[in-house]
């Protein structure tokens, strides 16, 4: 994938565009980014600029060993170019040594470490306030949490189900996490879109629009607008489609170990809309495979 950050000029063919910081930060967890090209100013600094996807990508390198894309810069501004490209040069030092043990067929003999998953793992430090609100996992989750206080998801606390839903995306980054944390909030509670977005930003909450179905449908014209909905997703909000099948993979499993077995045929009759909305391949392999498993397994054997 190559992304192009920038908030004015035209997208280059086969680029995939980015408008913010977070959502090229967004890609680049979830997604296989092989280039990167950076503009500084984008309308707003206090929201975030192109240096805030260098601070990302430098801490990532130092704390998880990541292997960066090629970043190249193509902003205007001469001191702020001149920062960038230090950034940049210190990446390249500080991941020779990743790169040095790359193989000629593109793999490492190990994987790199992965990004902090954690829900208390604190946003890089020096990120610009728009870019560090749509990051912090902790925040999303006690916002939640409070929001769904007394609900319960069969017979648990409704964070359970918020957890499993969150560490399933966990390897997507902490966008992906925080896009999971309230993926139910604006559906299921009293707490607003526009709360939403004034507390974690533009992507966060297009991402838990995408995933929101209308109240004054029947199931069938719900998850119908919804296929037709998620099925024209691209870019940075496909972290709505990873949420969307780890959510899915947890129904599944809770309607097996609790027994109900009316709601997980309702599911299965579903699954194969579902699977032509909401499934692109190489997004989420891994939670696609477990979905497979659980929705072939049957009623008489839960997966553990």
């Amino acid at each position: 994938m190559l992304v192009f950050l920038d908030d004015e000029r035209p997208t280059p063919s086969g680029w995939t565009r980015a408008y913010w910081p977070e959502e090229a930060i967004a890609l680049l967890e979830f997604g296989p980014v092989t280039e990167i090209s950076l503009d500084h100013d984008l309308g707003d600094d206090q929201h975030g600029t192109g240096y805030d996807v260098i601070v990302w990508i430098e801490e990532a390198v130092v704390v998880s060993g990541y292997l960066p894309p090629r970043i190249g810069v193509h902003s205007a501004n001469p001191a702020a170019r001149a920062r960038m490209e230090a950034g940049i040069g210190a990446i390249e030092r500080l991941s020779a040594p990743v790169r040095d043990r790359v193989r000629p067929d593109g793999t490492l003999p190990q994987p790199p470490r992965k990004i902090p998953r954690q829900a208390d793992a604190p946003a890089p430090t020096g990120l610009s306030a728009g870019v560090a609100r749509a990051m912090d996992v902790g925040r999303a989750r006690a916002f939640a949490i409070a929001a769904h206080a007394g609900q319960l998801y069969g017979d648990r606390p409704y964070s359970s189900h918020l957890d499993a839903v969150a560490e399933s995306v966990s390897r997507f980054g902490r966008i992906a996490q925080v896009v999971a944390y309230l993926h139910d909030i604006v559906e299921d509670t009293d707490a607003t879109l526009v709360s939403v977005r004034e507390l974690f930003g533009d992507l966060v909450a297009d991402c838990v629009d995408l995933v929101t179905d209308s109240p004054e449908m029947s199931r069938r014209e719900r998850k119908a607008a919804a296929h037709e909905r998620l099925a024209g997703v691209t870019g940075s909000k496909e972290l709505a489609l990873i949420v969307k099948s780890a959510d899915r993979l947890d129904n599944l499993i809770n309607c097996l170990h609790s027994g109900d077995l009316k709601r997980w045929e309702m599911y299965h009759r579903e699954h194969e809309a579902f699977l032509a909305a909401v499934y692109r391949p190489g997004l989420c392999e891994s939670i696609w495979d477990r979905l497979d498993a659980v929705v072939s397994t049957g009623p008489e054997s839960p997966p553990q």
